[in-house]
Parts: structure tokens; sequence; C-alpha cells
């Protein structure tokens, strides 16, 4: 693997993030592949991928270089489900609770998607989108610009580009008269922001930890596949929605920032990871 100077690989990672994003903005607002029949920006997503894994070969590299390698994946797949579970406990047992105080009668529901649609779209387009959002933000940032700054400021900006990143949904809200006010895109965008700025900032720490991209793609895969088809409702219908909406992301962030909190109690106190930065890692259960 190749590692260039710092002032050519920001500009490296410059152009790539670039690149997708002009994907990305194409993919939502003139395909607008997110949208029924297909309802998943694959185009985006799969060629984001191409991109990095090009960028990979330009580099003399390839996945299993960068974190996907083979070494310890069950042990790194199971750690992956623990954090999984807790996320799915902590978030959406949060929320349920905040929202059944203030009265709404929230209830779990599943989003209606078609059999071919959960398989297509759903399943292949997060594992497609985990796949290039953590080779990109993850690997990409958090190795060619850790030798030139501290973890903890690469790890904090690679979780700010990763939340301008998802500012593209509440826009598109916007856009397409979701978002009623400025007022509210900008309560939209913050609630965005908070929320992709923690996940980035939690999935920046497993991977410094860890070594391997394999819990933090697993957890990313199964976060997104759980935001996608399991959503909160409320039976309530003499509250709001638009004040439901906006005091449910503020939960959901601060849901994040325990989830954060634990996870790092985890890596502390209950799995121990020996990582040498040349990806030959092991993981130790204690």
């Amino acid at each position: 693997c190749v590692f260039m100077n710092n002032k050519i690989s920001r500009l490296y990672f410059l152009c790539l993030f670039l690149v997708c994003v002009l994907f990305r903005v194409i993919d939502i607002f003139v395909l607008r592949l997110d949208e029924p029949p297909i309802n998943e920006i694959i185009l985006s997503k799969t060629l984001g991928l191409l991109l990095l894994s090009l960028y990979l070969r330009f580099i003399h590299s390839s996945f299993g270089e960068i974190g996907f390698h083979s070494k310890h994946l069950f042990s790194s797949i199971f750690v992956s489900l623990i954090f999984v579970l807790l996320g799915v406990i902590v978030v959406y047992g949060i929320q349920f609770i905040y929202l059944q105080v203030k009265g709404a009668k929230p209830y779990l529901a599943l989003q209606e998607y078609s059999l071919l649609a959960i398989l297509v779209s759903v399943i292949a387009g997060n594992i497609i989108n985990a796949l290039m959002e953590e080779g990109l933000f993850r690997w990409l940032m958090i190795t060619q610009f850790i030798n030139h700054s501290t973890f903890w400021k690469i790890n904090i900006l690679q979780a700010f580009i990763f939340s301008i990143w998802h500012l593209v949904w509440p826009i598109k809200n916007f856009y397409m008269g979701k978002a009623v006010s400025i007022e509210n895109l900008a309560v939209m965008s913050s609630g965005y922001i908070i929320i992709s700025f923690l996940m980035g900032l939690t999935m920046g720490y497993i991977f410094y930890k860890t070594g391997n991209l394999w819990i933090a793609f697993v957890w990313h895969f199964f976060n997104d596949l759980t935001q996608n088809l399991l959503v909160v409702r409320n039976g309530n219908p003499s509250i709001e929605p638009a004040i439901l909406n906006t005091s449910s992301a503020l939960v959901k962030g601060l849901s994040f920032i325990l989830l954060f909190i634990i996870i790092n109690v985890s890596l502390k106190y209950f799995i121990s990871f020996k990582v040498n930065w040349n990806w030959n890692v092991v993981i130790i259960l204690k």
C-alpha cells in the first residue's frame, strides 16, 4: 500500500469526495432514484464504490489491506452485532419512551416495501453504501492523515465531513416541499448533522481502536437497515407531527451520545484490540 504525503493525499481525497458528491446530487435531484419505484440512490453508491476501488488500485492496495481483511472476521462480526443490538435498544428504546411520555402513543412498524425492493434497494443498496462510506471517510481520511495530526482532530474532521455529506436529504425535503419553511429546514438539517456527526465519530473511533472496518461496516449496514425498515409511528392524531419529528430527532441525537459512551466503555473494559496499524489485528474477548 502506498501512502502519499500530506498535501497530495488531501488533494486526492478532496477530488474523490467532490466527484462522489456530484454523483450523489445527480442521483437525488436529477435522476431521483430515491423515489418510487427504485427508492434507492443505487447509481451514485455504486459509482462511489467503483471510484474507491480504482483509487485503491492506483495506490497498489486492496479492500483487504484497508481493513476488510479475513483475520478474526467472525470475532469482528460478533462484536459488531453486539453494538448493533445496543444501538437498537438505546436509540429506539429512548425514542419510544420519550414519545410515550409525551402522550404520542408510539408503536413500532415496518415500512411498506415489496420483497424485491427489500432485497435489491434496501439490502444491496445499504451494503454498497456502507462499503463506500466506510472506505471513503473512515479508512481514507484517518489513515492518510493520521501521521500528520492527532487522531481526534482527524476523527472530528471526517465526522464533520460525513455529516455534511448527509445534508442532501433535508435539502431534498425542502426542494420537494416537505420542509415548509426555512426554519423547518434549519431544524431538519441540524438533526441530520448531529446524528451523522455522532455516527461518524463513533465509527471512526471503532476503526481506530480495532484496525479493521468490519465492525464499523456491519454496524453501519444494520443501522441503515433498521432505519429503512423499522419506524416509530404515532398513534395519537391530536399531536402535531412536526413537533414529534423535531423532538424525536433531538432525542435520537442524545441517544447516539449515550451509545458512543457505551461503545467506549465496551472497548475499554470488555473487548481488547491489539493494533499495529499494518492491519495485523488480534481481537481478544476478555
